[in-house]
């Protein structure tokens, strides 16, 4: 499938960026941490069902979180950074490994 081009003035082109899915953990108090997961609803899942298909399977708190900028995330109670993309890939077929990507902002002070 061709990437979408779109041209811009002096003649360069833009390409259009493929969705992508975010997983990123922050670091609460203590030893708490929050994991979150944006980006699913570009590739049609609804937000919903993902987040209390985590709950379930996670064992945690999860729910849909409207960000600033609009957008909605799924967040999660704990550090799931890399249960979430075996999960994602087993039950979303259209989400491939190249899709997801990793953002650790939590302290590696263990």
């Amino acid at each position: 499938k061709p990437e979408e081009e779109k041209k811009l003035p002096g003649g360069k082109t833009k390409k259009k960026s493929k969705p992508q899915v975010v997983v990123s953990v922050a670091q609460r108090q203590k030893n708490k941490s929050t994991t979150t997961v944006a980006g699913l609803e570009l590739f049609g899942v609804k937000l919903s069902e993902a987040g209390k298909l985590f709950g379930k399977k996670f064992a945690c708190g999860a729910s849909v979180v409207k960000t600033a900028s609009g957008t909605e995330q799924i967040e999660m109670q704990g550090d799931f950074l890399l249960q979430i993309p075996e999960l994602l890939l087993k039950n979303y077929k259209n989400i491939t490994k190249e899709d997801v990507f990793f953002v650790d902002m939590a302290d590696g002070k263990k």
